[in-house]
């Protein structure tokens, strides 16, 4: 659920006079602070949807919201080092995760698609390229067969 900035401006307005706080600044201040400090909590974490996904292979999925860095490239999940897509939103979706050397890889479907393989854009990011605090953590672990 989205919260209008103006009713959270309006709720820290009433919340400042039952407090007996009377400038318009003080509450505005404490509204922007409020807000910063909410969208600072969000978006430092991933975040579970209701939203299912299924991908050309016939995979279904719940979606998981992370943040990520602009411009992070996706990459085939089988073949090294082949890129299949570049994605340019920050706040993005992922399928699952998978383990490679180490390393934590998150699958997803890029904003752009490079080449012309069948995986269309559909590949894994490397977690080098999130920016969430402990996506490993939430999001869920891929069925490999």
């Amino acid at each position: 659920m989205r919260t209008s900035r103006r009713l959270i401006s309006g709720l820290v307005g009433i919340a400042a006079l039952a407090a007996g706080i009377t400038t318009s600044a003080g509450a505005a201040g404490a509204a922007a602070d409020d807000a910063a400090t909410t969208k600072a909590a969000i978006t430092a974490s991933c975040v579970k949807s209701n939203e299912y996904v299924t991908d050309p292979w016939g995979s279904t999925y719940r979606l998981t919201y992370c943040d990520n860095v602009y411009g992070a490239s996706v990459f085939h999940p089988w073949v090294h080092n082949q890129r299949v897509g570049i994605m340019y939103s920050t706040r993005s979706w992922f399928a699952c995760k998978s383990s490679r050397a180490g390393s934590w890889r998150y699958y997803t479907w890029a904003d752009e698609v490079i080449g012309t393989s069948k995986q269309n854009g559909w590949g894994m990011m490397p977690g080098s390229q999130m920016r969430s605090s402990n996506p490993h953590l939430i999001v869920p672990t891929c069925e490999e067969g």
